[in-house]
């Protein structure tokens, strides 16, 4: 399993985010280990859509304000998934 063992089995949300704006939790890992644990469990066909490159560009962009002494943001850097009658910009909606 490893990657800081899934990140300790997800800490709760406020806490991944508190680490990430303390720069102790990078959003890039972050988002590299959601999309590594989504393509393990691809058999299951439960995530329809990624949007990988703007996961990627969006988690740059939080870790870059925290290295630059700036607040990312309440949630900033906790991965989700939204359901997919929920409109996301660029993702798809089925519902």
């Amino acid at each position: 399993m490893s990657d800081q063992t899934r990140i300790s089995n997800w800490l709760p949300i406020d806490e991944i985010a508190r680490r990430v704006n303390k720069g102790s939790l990078k959003a890039v890992d972050l988002v590299e280990i959601s999309l590594k644990m989504i393509d393990e469990k691809k058999q299951y066909n439960a995530v329809i859509g990624i949007m990988e490159d703007r996961s990627k560009s969006r988690a740059l962009e939080i870790d870059n304000k925290v290295k630059n002494g700036e607040q990312a943001g309440r949630l900033a850097g906790v991965p989700f998934i939204a359901k997919d009658n929920f409109l996301t910009f660029g993702g798809e909606t089925t519902a």
